[in-house]
């Protein structure tokens, strides 16, 4: 980033139907801009004697969406209640600088066709006039309920709280928003941090940089990969994939599909179902009403079992702390692991259980009937004074304690 490349490109597309007229947007530029006021969201440096200003301002209706592609500089995005949508770009110099040459620096044109309003801004040079530091902000206004698409590079994106839908490509910069209110919202985030206070339904990409932290959300497609995810709560359903980075958190989830490897997880509540894949490092649930699970090498903390599940671990080890009487169906099949698994002291059913080259203990609440030999062994018997609930265990080349 040694330049900008000469170009910045910030193009605003509005799909509507407006006719053929092609209009060519006027430019104004201030210099010197002065600190009577500045721009809500744009802070403004006390220190620069000199601050350029361009903007451009241009109607819009309901079904118009707009598109920004840019790089270099912060961008903020805030609604309003107008009709309209202004950008503004600000050049900030140095003490040294002429707000006037700051104005040359930059070049806006704005061209209306057809439903689309295309803003071209070019930077002469680079991020150095005359040996000095340039820095450039860019404020976008905007009524909450149209539709957003963003392409940003080497700089932060803020945007309020937002009725349309936002598609946003952000690299190399941190991505923030409010509350995000629409069904078809689609983030990719790259080397860079994301936060996000609520969102009701969205597609998101994470990869690199500080992570990912979201409020809540109500439906959810993640895709992430060497980055920390934090999710207050999941309000419906999420399908995540998670590989490597500083692990996943989840404070409560609806119904969660997640494909996990080299990620640390840790789940609060698991309200409806989950169907999960975790490969080597540790998972922990607090509380489950029914989860189908496929780990390898993982270490398995399931705090309470509200529900029916179906777990299969080959290696390291698995522990549930209470199976509730709302469990009427426990299938585990254990290969390497070391098992231990508590049943609640009011659970009553079925344990039919098998080991091969393993050890099976239970407690005083289980009696059984034991078959096989010294090798190979069948468990068949009741868990308190038995019922309908039914319990199958298998344990391979490793050990297991019931009770």
């Amino acid at each position: 980033m040694k330049g900008l490349r000469g170009i910045i490109s910030i193009i605003i597309c509005l799909v509507g139907s407006i006719g053929s007229q092609c209009i060519y947007a006027a430019e104004t530029k201030e210099a010197p801009y002065t600190r009577t006021g500045s721009p809500v969201g744009c802070e403004i440096d006390e220190q620069d004697p000199g601050v350029s200003k361009i903007s451009k301002t241009f109607a819009v209706n309901a079904s118009d969406k707009v598109i920004l592609d840019n790089q270099y500089g912060t961008l903020n995005v805030r609604t309003w209640n107008k009709n309209e949508v202004r950008l503004d770009v600000i050049v900030y110099g140095s003490p040294e600088l002429d707000a006037r040459r700051l104005s040359e620096f930059v070049t806006v044109n704005a061209i209306k066709n057809e439903g689309v309003v295309i803003l071209d801004t070019k930077l002469s040079g680079s991020k150095r006039l005359n040996g000095k530091k340039i820095r450039v902000e860019f404020m976008v206004y905007m009524p909450e309920t149209n539709n957003l698409k963003l392409l940003h590079q080497y700089g932060n994106v803020s945007i309020g709280d937002f009725t349309g839908s936002v598609v946003a490509g952000v690299q190399y910069g941190n991505f923030s928003a409010g509350d995000l209110k629409n069904s078809n919202n689609d983030l990719s985030i790259s080397y860079g941090s994301t936060t996000i206070k609520s969102i009701n339904k969205a597609k998101i990409s994470q990869e690199y940089g500080n992570g990912l932290t979201i409020g809540s959300v109500g439906t959810l497609s993640l895709n992430s990969s060497y980055a920390a995810v934090k999710i207050n709560t999941i309000l419906e359903k999420a399908n995540i994939s998670l590989e490597y980075g500083a692990g996943l958190v989840i404070g409560a989830v609806g119904q969660l599909t997640l494909d996990a490897a080299y990620a640390n997880v840790r789940i609060g509540t698991i309200k409806n179902y989950a169907k999960i894949s975790h490969q080597y490092s540790d998972l922990n649930i607090g509380v489950a009403n029914g989860v189908n699970l496929n780990a390898q090498y993982s270490n398995v903390k399931l705090g309470r079992l509200n529900g029916d599940a179906k777990l299969s671990i080959q290696y390291n080890s698995l522990n549930i702390d209470d199976v509730s009487v709302d469990c009427q169906s426990l299938i585990v099949d254990c290969a390497y692991v070391k098992t231990n698994i508590k049943f609640n002291s009011n659970y009553n059913g079925s344990l039919d259980a098998s080991t091969s080259n393993s050890s099976l203990n239970y407690g005083a609440g289980i009696s059984v009937r034991v078959e096989g030999d010294k090798q190979n062994k069948r468990y068949k018997g009741k868990i308190g004074v038995g019922g309908n609930a039914k319990v199958n265990l298998v344990s391979s080349y490793g050990s297991a304690v019931v009770n």
